[in-house]
């Protein structure tokens, strides 16, 4: 209201609604959360409001009214892996040999294991599991070792025999080899291994899969 002798018209204290408590409550929660949420360099004196239409809070600090900007996100880089941190094939060889130092019958093992790659490099997959066991005597013996094939072991029960246990090769008279063409050694293949381990009283028996292009082999000690 403009009052034409004296110019802008006075405010009238009379046509203010006085403010609500609920009001009072909003802008004293306000302030608490502007205290709590802005930054250091934020003023938060006195908040006012800056629209009506849409309620955006900000603070009056110098004659300046400040709207309350959001904080950009912080964004961790990850760096780059170092190629030297991943280990080499050599590397890996290495831990894997002197891992197997540790084993029973080392080096007859990686002898037996290598002979049977040999075989399965020759012969291809795909055969009878007779036909790489015979190939396996014949690329053992060639290597100087001692190979019994089928060899009969009592087993006996409350002193009476039972049957025989005849395992498919015996090398060294040290290790058990057997040879498999089987998807994948399962626990049935590794009972079997111990209940020749503990007929035999060897330490030491190995489970040759002669199934895919690549041999597969476990060992199970006693």
């Amino acid at each position: 209201m403009m009052d034409r002798i004296n110019g802008p018209a006075r405010i009238d204290t009379a046509d203010y609604t006085p403010v609500s408590r609920s009001t009072r409550s909003f802008i004293s929660i306000s302030q608490g959360l502007m205290k709590s949420n802005f930054p250091k360099n934020y003023c938060t004196k006195t908040p006012v409001f800056l629209s009506f239409n849409d309620a955006k809070l900000g603070s009056r600090c110098d004659n300046k009214v400040q709207s309350r900007q959001p904080m950009e996100p912080r964004i961790t880089q990850i760096p780059p892996m170092d190629p030297k941190s991943v280990p080499s094939v050599k590397s890996v060889v290495k831990n894997r040999i002197e891992k197997m130092s540790e084993l029973i019958h080392k080096e007859l093992s990686e002898a037996i294991i290598g002979a049977a790659m040999t075989v399965l490099n020759v012969l291809r997959p795909g055969l009878d599991e007779k036909l790489y066991e015979n190939a396996l005597i014949i690329e053992l013996r060639k290597q100087g070792h001692k190979v019994e094939q089928q060899r009969q072991f009592p087993v006996y029960y409350d002193g009476q025999l039972i049957g025989m246990l005849i395992p498919d090769l015996i090398v060294d008279e040290l290790v058990i080899a057997d040879p498999k063409v089987v998807t994948a050694f399962n626990d049935s293949h590794m009972a079997q291994m111990l209940g020749y381990l503990n007929i035999t009283q060897l330490q030491l028996a190995l489970l040759l899969n002669f199934k895919n292009a690549r041999l597969e082999w476990k060992r199970v000690a006693r």
